[in-house]
């Protein structure tokens, strides 16, 4: 009988999320903001509760968007569906994971499960990602400067955490930029990563994982190779990811006017939600929870009525985090039952390709039995 390996981690990740909940629930209790619910929704204006829905829908089809043109480029197309569960399998496993860590990895297995060889799949969450914090810190600066008379007469307090936010991902960009096309560096920094790994005792082969190493970078840098013959395609997938994450950031201004709230321009707001994302984003909690909700009042607490901050924020939340885990869960839980999910450290392991056909005897396939 095989020993049941329990999820610790995710189990941890989920609680942590639940107290999170917990804690926001009370602080509404306490301040009477769910007394004011039902007077809220009264006066909710319908057409942007649609345009909200479909900012988060639009979010997910860029997401699964990106997804699919970057491996149709390389001639391993999946279909609408499956790069849809792709896509909503990740969005899950990074909604639980410290700085979103858990979704790529899953991802590359199950691609791997439907033909993508592994270092196309690594290849192309690793462009997805680097092209995301472009976007991200490009508008993170654009609402930084736009806002910049806002922070410093209504939230002091968001300024300093803006600030670090930028810096951070600025960097994580130029890093995995120089690592992005620098074939030896990249593999220096990897095997150093093992190595370090190996100390702790992570990592229990270090040889074995080397060879792993230089097995998926040579796959992964043939990807790279034709990125940088394809310099029109990678833009397209800029601007692509820029109206994806555009629409996630729109989320929030949807909820304001549909509050009936007005005052502030649309692009300031949007522009003030990029740098809020950024400058919570490094903090080392599944979702961020808790930094999520605190630096939202932070940034948006000089813009929305003290009566209407935490309603906003709740709304806001629940349609741009718990959607993940809840529609992401869903599929999750299927692909579990079909087999396609790995369970706990199957990660770790090699992913094991389909067994090519047997050959048919010289004479032809047998006939069938009449």
């Amino acid at each position: 009988m095989k020993n049941i390996r329990i999820p610790w981690k995710r189990m941890l990740s989920i609680l942590y999320i639940l107290v999170t909940i917990t804690v926001v629930l009370i602080i509404g209790v306490t301040n009477n903001s769910f007394a004011q619910l039902g007077e809220a929704f009264r006066n909710f204006d319908g057409w942007w509760l649609a345009l909200m829905v479909a900012c988060v829908a639009g979010y997910y089809l860029m997401e699964n968007y990106t997804l699919w043109y970057y491996l149709d480029s390389e001639k391993h197309t999946l279909g609408f569906w499956t790069s849809l569960k792709v896509t909503m399998i990740g969005q899950y496993y990074s909604a639980l994971t410290p700085f979103a860590s858990g979704g790529q990895p899953v991802q590359v297995y199950y691609m791997h499960k439907h033909g993508v060889p592994v270092g196309i799949g690594t290849s192309a969450m690793t462009v997805k990602m680097i092209l995301f914090n472009i976007a991200m810190v490009s508008m993170g600066i654009v609402g930084f400067v736009i806002n910049f008379n806002y922070f410093v007469t209504k939230a002091p307090a968001a300024l300093p955490f803006g600030i670090i936010g930028l810096f951070l991902n600025s960097a994580l960009i130029v890093f995995f930029w120089v690592m992005f096309f620098n074939k030896n560096f990249s593999r220096r920094v990897v095997r150093f990563i093992a190595k370090l790994l190996s100390k702790i005792h992570i990592v229990k082969n270090l040889e074995k994982t080397y060879e792993k190493i230089d097995s998926v970078l040579e796959e992964y840098f043939v990807c790279i190779e034709f990125i940088k013959k394809n310099p029109k395609k990678m833009v397209w997938l800029f601007f692509a990811t820029l109206f994806q994450t555009a629409c996630l950031m729109s989320v929030s201004y949807c909820i304001y006017r549909a509050f009936g709230l007005s005052g502030f321009h649309p692009l300031q707001f949007i522009a003030l939600q990029y740098l809020h994302y950024i400058a919570v984003s490094y903090v080392p909690l599944p979702g961020a929870s808790g930094a999520q909700e605190g630096g939202f009042v932070i940034f948006f607490g000089g813009i929305l009525p003290d009566d209407k901050t935490y309603i906003v924020m709740i709304i806001w939340r629940f349609f741009t985090y718990f959607v993940s885990i809840i529609s992401g869960g869903a599929v999750v839980v299927w692909e579990t039952v079909r087999g396609f999910i790995p369970k706990d450290g199957e990660l770790n392991e090699d992913p094991k390709p389909e067994p090519d056909p047997e050959p048919e005897s010289p004479e032809g396939p047998a006939d069938k039995e009449e």
